[in-house]
């Protein structure tokens, strides 16, 4: 599964300790992931990936992703997809953030395939 931004939820520990049942590891990036402003617990970790209709089933810390809330309320399946894909703060944030340069990569093939047709 991919989220909207081109991540790979596999790899993410949330999406991981949600579908494992592992509860320490939810714990451990409930932790991890909180700051100073915003404390997270296990349960705020359970995740079966951003794209998840239910948002029940969408981590607390996904859920307050700016992306997210950009390619829901545009309705795009992907941000890739997005016909403001191209120069996007938003995504340029998150990718600045991230520091994935791989991912960054990914997003600009699969937006190179789609406008290939």
């Amino acid at each position: 599964m991919i989220g909207f931004c081109g991540l790979y939820c596999m790899e993410c520990p949330a999406y991981k300790g949600t579908v494992r049942s592992d509860l320490q590891l939810l714990e451990e990036t409930a932790r991890e992931w909180s700051t100073n402003d915003r404390r997270y617990d296990a349960k705020d970790m359970v995740c079966l990936g951003c794209t998840e209709p239910d948002s029940r089933l969408v981590s607390s810390y996904c859920k307050e992703c700016v992306v997210r809330a950009c390619a829901l309320g545009r309705r795009v399946s992907h941000c890739v997809v997005c016909p403001d894909f191209d120069g996007c703060a938003k995504m340029g944030d998150l990718l600045q953030r991230l520091g994935k340069p791989t991912l960054e990569r990914k997003m600009k093939l699969m937006r190179e395939k789609i406008l290939a047709g």
